[in-house]
């Protein structure tokens, strides 16, 4: 990682992700993903600390990044595939299947939808 101050002297953040990938610090094991809804687009700073630890609001899926099982949440966007079958995919138990379902909606957002004028 380099911290470095850029030409208007704000701080920045630069990643060598292959340097990381290549360290005997990598452990898949340790990479998860937190899905929960946005209400708006005032959000922490992404690396910021300390990170918020369940709450209930957001669903942990620790599964590695490289997992297939990503492919098909992410794919149902462009494409109708069926819920029973994506929770089953991302390993849903029966506890955190609430938080799950209230990530999904049957209507199409506006942006997606063709021919529709912006509000």
């Amino acid at each position: 990682m380099e911290l470095i101050y850029d030409l208007n002297n704000h701080p920045s953040v630069r990643f060598f992700e292959g340097l990381l990938y290549r360290s005997p610090y990598y452990d898949e094991t340790l990479q998860s993903v937190d899905l929960f809804t946005v209400e708006s687009d005032d959000r922490p700073f992404v690396f910021s600390t300390p990170r918020q630890l369940e709450d209930g609001a957001r669903l942990r899926l620790q599964e590695p990044f490289a997992d297939e099982s990503w492919d098909a949440p992410f794919r149902m966007r462009f494409s109708a595939d069926f819920y029973d079958r994506i929770r089953e995919l991302c390993r849903i138990e029966e506890d955190e299947e609430s938080a799950f379902r209230a990530l999904f909606t049957a209507l199409c957002p506006s942006a997606l939808r063709p021919n529709s004028a912006p509000s």
